[in-house]
């Protein structure tokens, strides 16, 4: 799948590279070929599309949360949150780019922020799984997991086959001594990714107590948890 992924996107860029060749005033084909470049993990290329873009089309929310997002993965911050305050400006119902400012604000150990990021999120596209799963992951942080239950509930209930879902929610229980429940989740993560060793989070977020969790694979958190059922 990910070698699928690859040549998808590098066919993509190769068919960018000549549009623009052909009217190098393609604001819209900048900003694709910026996602081309951030899918392929190139953020620094993609910082140079979208910025390409904005200069082509300022006023376009997409170019600039492309830009944010850019710059969030090269550890930009600041840039970062000033590309997602730009997009909400011209666009004040853009979910995703209230989503994007929340994890940087997360990664920034601004909670509260974050939260009120994820709420706006969540008004406005009340089936965004990701900002759910991001603010039940704030409310872990913050070590709320009644609160946190309630939003992987939300994703469970909206998307059964979500593997994030279940083990985010197995966290969670976990948290409130609820073994029986916790042992459940894990183990359907697992029957719905069975090969996941180790889980991957919605966001690159500075070293914390949810981020150390969440490197843990479902079986030894399964472990843990029988651990301390035990006792």
């Amino acid at each position: 799948m990910q070698r699928l992924k690859r040549f998808y996107y590098q066919a993509s860029i190769r068919g960018l590279n000549n549009r623009i060749h052909r009217n190098p005033n393609d604001a819209a084909a900048y900003s694709r070929r910026g996602v081309a470049y951030r899918e392929l993990a190139q953020p620094a290329q993609a910082l140079d599309d979208f910025d390409a873009a904005i200069r082509l089309a300022p006023n376009s929310e997409f170019a600039h949360l492309g830009r944010g997002i850019a710059c969030s993965d090269l550890n930009q911050d600041e840039s970062a949150l000033h590309a997602f305050d730009e997009a909400i400006r011209l666009d004040p119902d853009f979910a995703y780019a209230y989503y994007h400012r929340a994890l940087t604000y997360r990664r920034l150990k601004q909670d509260e922020r974050a939260l009120a990021d994820y709420d706006a999120a969540l008004r406005l596209d009340p089936d965004f799984a990701y900002a759910y799963i991001g603010r039940g992951a704030v409310y872990l942080d913050l070590l709320q997991p009644t609160q946190a239950l309630a939003d992987f509930d939300a994703v469970v209930r909206r998307q059964p086959k979500n593997a994030n879902a279940y083990y985010s929610r197995g966290v969670a229980y976990r948290d409130l001594a609820d073994y029986e429940r916790a042992i459940a989740d894990f183990d359907a993560a697992l029957r719905l990714e069975p090969g996941s060793r180790e889980r991957t989070r919605i966001a690159a977020i500075a070293t914390t107590r949810w981020e150390r969790l969440s490197l843990q694979s479902p079986i030894s958190m399964r472990h843990s948890v029988l651990i301390q059922k035990a006792k």
